[in-house]
């Protein structure tokens, strides 16, 4: 979508079952959903400016069931965007879903898959206790990512240069990050899995995968009220219906009325 003078675009990777396990299995289309999982897609998105090409996560990328980085590369490469213009990326949090795309893997070597990019995560993140394979991945995109001088460690809330806000929420996981990209007047707001559906927007929602499932659902309130405020572009990490929604109007009685957006 050309936003004003940005441009903004989602990498979808499909649609996924996620179970006690909390793997994430394709689903196929048709097929009824097994009981007891959660419905997701995997959306990471591409925010370009006249001078930035910026990522918001980085999907599943190695981590998604039969397939590579190509995968994702493919369809940055479809929107005419190559690995090497990125610039930065933004990573919320290090759920393998959510880093799978950072690094890739080349023989016996693994590489950050955005060379030239600039990588940003909250520091007190990579010490908070993880389960199974994200545990595993995490410390792999860690070290991947400084052995390339490409990661910049984050302390609280801030600002990358004068583009991004950035804001520690927690909820999800203790010390999760969002992202406010602000460029000639306009507003983009990335909300990881604080605020992955938009559906959480118009209904409080108490999450049993967060950390901090009442922390998550008063972030939802902030958010919700400041991109209304601010028209600001939602983004929505897991949404299988839309990726992204403006908050074109709030009523007290039936609250925010979303605007979808196609990408």
């Amino acid at each position: 979508m050309q936003y004003g003078l940005l441009e903004v675009f989602h990498l979808n990777e499909g649609k996924f079952n996620v179970g006690a396990d909390k793997r994430l299995v394709p689903h196929i289309e048709g097929q009824p959903f097994p009981p007891r999982t959660l419905h997701v897609a995997a959306n990471a998105f591409v925010v370009r400016t006249p001078n930035e090409v910026v990522l918001f996560d980085t999907g599943l990328g190695e981590e998604a069931e039969g397939r590579n980085i190509s995968f994702l590369t493919d369809q940055l490469a479809h929107l005419g965007v190559s690995r090497e213009e990125v610039s930065k990326v933004f990573l919320s949090h290090f759920h393998a879903d959510h880093i799978g795309g950072a690094t890739y893997q080349v023989g016996f070597e693994r590489r950050p898959t955005f060379p030239n990019a600039t990588y940003f995560a909250q520091q007190r993140e990579a010490k908070t206790p993880y389960a199974g394979r994200s545990n595993d991945l995490r410390a792999i995109t860690i070290d991947v990512l400084e052995e390339h001088g490409q990661l910049v460690w984050l302390d609280g809330n801030g600002w990358i240069e004068d583009l991004i806000e950035y804001e520690v929420t927690g909820g999800h996981t203790p010390f999760h990050q969002i992202a406010w990209l602000h460029f000639d007047g306009l507003v983009v707001l990335f909300g990881g899995d604080v605020l992955p559906q938009p559906t959480q927007v118009t209904r409080r929602f108490l999450a049993k995968y967060d950390y901090q499932p009442e922390q998550s659902a008063e972030w939802r309130q902030k958010m919700a009220r400041r991109a209304y405020e601010n028209g600001a572009m939602m983004l929505f990490y897991h949404s299988t219906s839309y990726p992204a929604a403006f908050l074109p109007a709030f009523n007290e009685k039936i609250g925010y009325k979303l605007e979808p957006v196609s990408l």
